[in-house]
């Protein structure tokens, strides 16, 4: 059982049973004991992680019996809440897994994310400072000229003598 604040503070507590992973498969098809398997090329652990869609509609179908409806509950959902909705979902499944190894692969391929994640953001920095921005000004402002100059220079659009 681990549990995530959402951005107004409420703390929503997550707890995966044999009754959850039922209405996990039959309500989003989602079946938290593949987790680490790759169907269609695809895992579900990186469905989980990439779609905040499914990461909802799981997290939302494990407190089935909480007083928010899922237009309220779905409003909770900002980045930082699915975020740490991802992390608490992760560790529940983790925890609900009766084999100490698949719940080890489980949270290693999560450690992993996260470093795939960190190394991509500090290439994505490293490109956003390769950017020479008077390059990218002469740029524009050559295209703002052509486009200015197009527009003066090309007559407004007159009826055809055949459209009368």
């Amino acid at each position: 059982m681990t549990a995530f604040k959402d951005g107004k503070g409420d703390t929503w507590v997550l707890r995966i049973d044999v009754g959850a992973v039922r209405r996990l498969i039959d309500q989003c098809d989602f079946d938290v004991r593949k987790i680490c398997e790759v169907n269609d090329g695809k895992m579900l652990l990186a469905e989980l992680h990439d779609d905040p869609l499914i990461l909802t509609d799981v997290c939302y179908c494990i407190l089935q019996y909480n007083e928010k409806s899922r237009e309220e509950f779905e409003s909770i959902m900002d980045g930082d809440t699915l975020r740490a909705a991802f992390d608490s979902a992760v560790e529940t499944i983790a925890d609900f897994s009766p084999s100490q190894t698949s719940k080890e692969t489980l949270l290693a391929m999560v450690a992993k994310l996260r470093q795939v994640e960190q190394v991509m953001q500090e290439l994505s920095m490293e490109e956003m400072d390769k950017v020479d921005l008077e390059v990218v000004r002469e740029a524009l402002t050559k295209q703002s000229g052509n486009s200015l100059a197009e527009s003066v220079s090309t007559p407004p659009h007159s009826p055809s003598v055949n459209s009368a």
